[in-house]
């Protein structure tokens, strides 16, 4: 309806016009000069001021239409005042649409929610699969576009790495990726023996080959000493690591502050040495200091015999046996071992598991040591029954054995623990015993230790010695 009006005085307006461009006749009467003046102007002003009123009317009238049609609830501004014609035309113009200042720009992209990191509209953004990825293989990526807040594609790290090669392990050693390591097939053969090696690669984490040992040492390599008319037989003790310490059931004896044998902890050797292949014998005794102290029992004397261990010794007379060996070989060192020494050399095992007993097979019985014997046989000579996986015997029964006394255990790791002399030659007041004796009755094990805190003059029946060699 509004449309219709406004065509209307559109037509109007359009006609009033041109007829103001064209003369209008005028009929006058000869008396009238008004009229005549008029009319040769070409206009009659009664006309053209009636054609204005009714112009104004028409306006108006139009004017209403529009309000009421508008829904009359406001009155025109224009009501009562004349509009030219520009002013209606310019009402009629068909209107455009009207452009919204507040319309939004166009919104950027999220990569990465974690890290906050934004793409902007329009632009484009290389993504990855994953932050990283193994050592070789390679990285997936691809080209992600914003287009007013949708990023297309699914990926969503912004960078991505190749993990360095991963390193090899053979036992305690770490070879790098690239890298060769010398392997063996075991870590001990027998003397004579050919220790058998492979070199094994490494290549991000795999390693070539088979054999699982870094070293290879021989055993049962003895050594002979003649010193004065004497023979003294030695075994090869290679280095190497051990766990010392009582860890089986019913050896740990925490309530007795001398016989403790826990924590349990590795004890290193990074050289090896020499040890007696037997315990010093009645013959080898009195060889070198002249006399045997070994007992003589009334019927029979069970016990001397020169094979059979010395036993009924002083602490000090070790020390004295000792310093006699060395001045007779001054280009070597001789003296009891330590604790760890002999230890050591008792659990010794070729596959690395701990010899718990020091005999041949890993067991104790009466067919692999000398011990809960108190018959006239007494004491066993030396080497009667089988050695241990180093060829060393009797470290368990027959005589027990003085050892240099240790301290108390930690749980601290240790490397290469050294003979401490001055306690050697000291009035120390704890003297070890290892091995256990033909008099003991019970289990006998590479970790029990006997302490005393009796003067070391103290002669016990039982009790012998054997010694270290390094040169």
């Amino acid at each position: 309806m509004i449309r219709i009006h406004k065509i209307l005085l559109y037509l109007f307006v359009s006609w009033l016009a041109t007829s103001c461009g064209e003369p209008v006749p005028v009929a006058c009467t000869p008396d009238e000069e008004e009229c005549a003046t008029e009319q040769e102007g070409g206009f009659e002003t009664g006309t053209v001021a009636g054609i204005a009123a009714g112009g104004a009317a028409v306006v108006a009238l139009v004017s209403g239409n529009l309000d009421s049609d508008d829904g009359g609830g406001e009155e025109s501004s224009n009501t009562g005042t004349n509009q030219s014609a520009e002013q209606v035309a310019a009402d009629d113009e068909p209107n455009e649409p009207e452009q919204n200042a507040a319309d939004p720009s166009p919104n950027n992209c999220e990569l990465n929610p974690i890290d906050g990191i934004l793409v902007q509209n329009g632009e484009s953004v290389t993504a990855f699969s994953s932050p990283s990825v193994p050592f070789g293989q390679s990285c997936l990526l691809e080209t992600r576009k914003c287009v007013n807040g949708v990023l297309s594609g699914s990926y969503w790290f912004p960078t991505c790495e190749v993990r360095p090669p991963a390193e090899c392990s053979l036992g305690t050693q770490t070879i790098a990726h690239g890298k060769t390591q010398s392997a063996f097939f075991k870590s001990y053969v027998q003397s004579g023996g050919t220790c058998l090696r492979e070199v094994r690669s490494c290549n991000n984490g795999s390693l070539s080959g088979s054999f699982n040992y870094t070293t290879c040492s021989q055993i049962g390599i003895t050594k002979i000493k003649i010193l004065n008319g004497i023979e003294f037989s030695f075994v090869w003790v290679p280095s190497g690591t051990f766990e010392m310490g009582g860890d089986y059931e019913g050896d740990i004896r925490t309530n007795d502050t001398f016989h403790s044998e826990s924590p349990v902890h590795s004890v290193t050797f990074t050289e090896g040495f020499w040890i007696g292949k037997y315990e010093i014998t009645q013959e080898q005794y009195e060889g070198i200091m002249g006399d045997n102290p070994t007992p003589s029992f009334n019927s029979p004397p069970f016990n001397r015999l020169p094979s059979k261990p010395v036993i009924n010794l002083e602490y000090s007379n070790l020390s004295e046996f000792t310093d006699y060996l060395e001045y007779l070989d001054p280009n070597a060192t001789y003296r009891i071992p330590t604790e760890a020494e002999w230890e050591y050399a008792c659990s010794f095992s070729v596959d690395g598991n701990k010899n718990k007993y020091g005999t041949a097979s890993g067991l104790i019985t009466k067919l692999e040591a000398h011990y809960g014997s108190r018959s006239d046989d007494g004491l066993s000579v030396v080497g009667a029954y089988p050695g241990n996986a180093l060829g060393i015997h009797d470290m368990s029964g027959n005589a027990a054995e003085w050892v240099q006394y240790y301290g108390d255990y930690t749980s601290t790791p240790k490397i290469d623990v050294p003979f401490n002399p001055d306690k050697y030659n000291s009035f120390e007041s704890n003297y070890v015993e290892r091995g256990g004796s033909f008099m003991e009755t019970t289990t006998i094990l590479c970790t029990r230790r006997y302490s005393w805190d009796s003067f070391r003059y103290t002669q016990y029946e039982d009790v012998g010695f054997r010694i270290i060699l390094l040169e």
